[in-house]
């Protein structure tokens, strides 16, 4: 994995405190091949009679867009609901797609919408099925109109959270002109997943290639890093909305999984006070994630590395003339 950043001033002043912004990115490289990861994926469907029409339609060609994508050797389960929950596709492995795609089809609009009933039932189809060789996802079809179950939009993001943190993802996708917004969103952020609107039929091939080709082409996963600032650094802070705990002056960030057609960044801003000139470092970034080696098939190894994050200090004329890097 390369491991690089970029500071928004090259050179601060000695003897002032200068505020600064750290982008670090973490990417696959132009040379980087990555071993396609076995998928794990739930399909959660919301069948619910507020989707009734065209966003049921969509949700439904969409689901089924998804399991023409994968492979053999991809899990899958698909649960429904309305006021009940079902799965109608128990996990296993997807080899028989066109039954797959037949269940999905059947699939009628009901009555109330217990959203977090059929997420959680997909979750834990996901979790049964765990493994640290694939790439472990929930992805919830739905207009996200909760009025059944557990309704409370901070309980639901904060349960969303809690999943992450037990190795299922989840990203959701909005159908209907009147979805919720905001707790889809939010939901899919706390789940360190992504989050898609689908308007038209025109956007599900689109959104499914980007969702599978980055869940299949994971170069990193569980990129966890520790920034451990100097005495330069008076303060620090993370920009992302990644999950932050703080050790004295250290920050543990959990950054996620690393794909290689996207990188992944982490933005800092501090605040610096050198007392001498020339190069000097603010802090040291120890990072640790897990990859497979020998292509398919192959073992999976502990990743470590580290990166020293330097800025160069001089005279304050010399440092206001330096150019900012936008």
């Amino acid at each position: 994995m390369n491991v690089s950043y970029a500071l928004s001033t090259p050179t601060i002043p000695v003897g002032e405190t200068t505020r600064l912004s750290v982008v670090i990115r973490f990417g696959a490289g132009s040379s980087a091949t990555s071993p396609k990861r076995r998928l794990n994926l739930g399909l959660v469907l919301d069948r619910s009679g507020s989707m009734a029409g065209a966003p049921l339609k969509q949700a439904i060609k969409a689901a089924q867009s998804l399991v023409s994508e994968l492979s053999a050797e991809d899990r899958v389960s698909v649960v429904i609901y309305d006021d009940n929950v079902e799965t109608i596709v128990h996990p296993g492995f997807a080899r028989d797609k066109a039954a797959i795609q037949g269940a999905i089809g059947r699939v009628k609009a009901g009555g109330c919408t217990n959203l977090s009933g059929g997420w959680l039932k997909g979750c834990d189809h996901v979790k049964a099925e765990l493994s640290p060789g694939t790439v472990n996802r929930v992805m919830l079809l739905t207009d996200g109109q909760a009025n059944a179950g557990v309704t409370d939009a901070k309980v639901l993001v904060k349960t969303a959270e809690e999943r992450a943190r037990q190795g299922v993802i989840t990203t959701t996708l909005g159908f209907g002109a009147n979805f919720n917004e905001d707790l889809l969103i939010n939901m899919a952020r706390a789940a360190e997943g992504n989050f898609y609107f689908i308007e038209s039929p025109e956007d599900v091939a689109q959104v499914f290639k980007i969702e599978l080709e980055g869940l299949s082409s994971v170069v990193g996963q569980n990129l966890a890093i520790t920034v451990a600032p100097t005495e330069a650094t008076q303060a620090q802070y993370v920009l992302n909305n990644y999950r932050v705990e703080h050790r004295g002056e250290e920050l543990d960030v959990t950054i996620g999984d690393v794909y290689a057609i996207e990188d992944r960044t982490l933005a800092l801003g501090l605040a610096a006070h050198p007392t001498k000139e020339g190069v000097v470092t603010l802090f040291r970034v120890a990072y640790t994630y897990q990859a497979v080696e020998g292509g398919d098939g192959g073992a999976i190894r502990d990743v470590k590395g580290s990166l020293d994050v330097t800025v160069e200090a001089a005279a304050a004329g010399r440092a206001k003339a330096a150019a900012p890097d936008l």
